[in-house]
């Protein structure tokens, strides 16, 4: 048993990965297969999404099976599924306790705390978003550049090619953080921060599966040691449900075969440890969320009017409630048009994704972005109500336009502009051609502004 968890392990990782490297352009505006499959199967994101929202995220209510599996065997996810602990799993050499095992329980009601008064941070620190969007920013595009391009050159034998993108040296430091204090301290993230992992651990208290210990167990302590979750009390019997992850290590070292896992049906047994959660501890986790609120709110270093968002995101407010800040939409967007956001929005805002017009453009034929966001924060619009769906709308600033400002011709904006009936209309004076924005039939689509040859845009695309 312990090798087939480790195969489903294994397996499910490459089931990971290979979906990662499918979510791209590659074969027109549909994907073949559901690349986002994990983030829909992911209970936390539905739940602080919905929290966020005050609505019901309907994409994402597939994870409700997997919270009911966990009533049956408990928190299996972590030790048999998730990606994130697959590589932590290897990393880790010794066990050893930092914080308290139940610090993720509160850090979990803090941010669905903050989820519930409209604050939606909890998609920094879900598993599978950390996971993805740190493969999408900076691993990703890294390994490419390191080992891929220096060993095959030109050639190319991955369905799409790595871009460059924004925060990407903060996005490692953070994963790498993850990964080097899991070397001395094996199972810490899993057993002390993981959200997603507390989750589990909270419905784990009706599983039936039960940690069995047979009288003739020696009280050896090996079980203890190669528990890394530290879910089995010092009297090697009693067993903390909440953190046990069925690794199944504890019965394959017992060395006269005292520990077996059954399914049971009776009430709970006496020698189950209870999370020793504090009333007081509880309260000052949602005290916290609600002082953190003004902080987070009010503090805007940047301009949220005017941040340009994916086709059909509607009200800002509704947007960053429903967005996970997962990364999906960045990795498949053809361009690199979706860059993460920084502080343009304020504190809540960061890793949401924005539109840099200058430095690429939103593809007219392109609505992938809808297709891969697991909370419905950009619709999955049809490629013709995409094409007429506006993102913003263009301005021309007639002192750096070069017909308007020095009588020099120049029609790239129009040239380039993918509206059938051009949104971009110019009108001949004198042998010049002027420029102007038709706004019934300008989309925002920015490839205008990308591609406009003024140093600074003469052309530039603005929120509604």
């Amino acid at each position: 048993m312990i090798w087939f968890r480790r195969a489903c392990q294994f397996v499910i990782l490459l089931v990971f990965l290979y979906l990662f490297l499918q979510t791209g352009f590659i074969d027109g505006d549909r994907l073949r297969l559901p690349v986002n499959v994990f983030l829909k199967f992911d209970p936390l994101v539905f739940i602080s999404a919905s929290l966020s929202a005050r609505t019901i995220v309907v994409p994402a209510l597939f994870s409700l099976i997997l919270v009911g599996l966990a009533v049956v065997f408990g928190r299996f996810f972590c030790g048999w599924i998730c990606p994130l602990g697959t590589i932590l799993n290897l990393v880790g050499l010794k066990r050893r306790k930092i914080l308290p095992r139940t610090f993720k329980f509160y850090f979990l009601i803090f941010l669905l705390s903050l989820a519930l008064i409209g604050i939606q941070v909890t998609g920094l620190f879900d598993p599978f978003c950390i996971f993805i969007r740190s493969m999408t920013l900076t691993i990703f595009p890294a390994a490419d550049k390191l080992m891929l391009r220096p060993v095959f050159g030109e050639f190319r034998f991955l369905p799409v090619e790595p871009q460059n993108f924004r925060l990407g040296i903060f996005t490692l430091i953070f994963f790498f953080a993850i990964l080097l204090v899991s070397i001395p301290a094996a199972g810490f993230w899993c057993r002390s921060i993981c959200p997603l992992g507390a989750l589990y651990g909270f419905v784990s208290g009706f599983s039936r599966i039960r940690r069995n210990v047979a009288e003739t167990c020696t009280h050896c302590g090996e079980c203890r040691q190669k528990c890394h979750m530290d879910a089995i009390g010092e009297d090697c019997f009693s067993t903390d449900k909440a953190d046990c992850t069925l690794c199944l290590k504890c019965s394959a070292v017992c060395p006269v075969n005292a520990v077996t896992f059954t399914l049971k049906s009776g009430p709970e047994a006496a020698n189950d440890i209870k999370a020793g959660l504090t009333r007081r501890q509880l309260i000052f986790s949602v005290v916290g969320a609600g002082l953190f609120y003004p902080v987070v709110k009010y503090i805007k270093p940047g301009m949220s009017y005017g941040i340009l968002r994916p086709p059909g995101a509607g009200r800002e407010k509704l947007f960053l409630e429903k967005c996970v800040r997962c990364g999906e939409c960045m990795k498949v967007c053809p361009n690199t048009a979706l860059q993460p956001a920084l502080l343009e929005s304020g504190l809540e805002g960061i890793y949401s994704p924005m539109f840099r017009m200058r430095e690429s453009w939103c593809e007219y034929n392109c609505n992938l972005c809808g297709q891969v966001c697991p909370t419905g924060a950009i619709p999955a619009l049809p490629i013709e109500k995409k094409r007429k769906t506006p993102i913003g709308i263009a301005e021309i600033h007639k002192d750096l336009c070069f017909p308007w400002a020095y009588g020099t011709n120049c029609a790239v904006c129009e040239e380039h502009c993918p509206v059938p009936d051009k949104a971009i209309k110019l009108t001949e004076k004198k042998g010049i051609r002027y420029p102007s924005v038709d706004p019934a039939l300008c989309v925002g689509c920015g490839i205008c502004e990308a591609k406009c040859p003024a140093e600074s845009a003469a052309i530039r695309v603005y929120k509604i």
